[in-house]
């Protein structure tokens, strides 16, 4: 039908979305083992975004994202800024294992 091919339309562009987003968290890590991380910084920015624009933040491609982010900000000798960025990994983590025990053994979505 029409409304299932615009569904399955909408969920390709959310995956190529979120895949651009950890393009982008990876691209981070490059610019920063580079030493430019002006560009990183920038990356690790628009990854985020780009990722809140289509899904919630308790995926395993946000975890991805905060734990480039944490890299960035090391390479960068911001400590206390990687270990902020861990953290909300972490946070990520636990919610997403909190929404699996709730809906059973479903598979998550990226």
């Amino acid at each position: 039908s029409c409304s299932a091919g615009h569904e399955m339309f909408v969920e390709l562009g959310l995956t190529v979305s979120v895949r651009r987003s950890r393009l982008l968290a990876v691209e981070a890590i490059v610019h920063a083992h580079c030493g430019e991380y002006a560009e990183a910084l920038t990356c690790c920015s628009r990854a985020r975004n780009m990722h809140q624009q289509v899904c919630s933040l308790t995926t395993p491609s946000a975890a991805d994202i905060w734990l480039s982010e944490a890299y960035v900000k090391n390479c960068m000798g911001d400590v206390r800024g990687a270990r902020e960025c861990l953290e909300q990994a972490r946070v990520v983590r636990e919610n997403i294992e909190e929404e699996g025990k709730s809906e059973g053994d479903s598979p998550l979505k990226p």
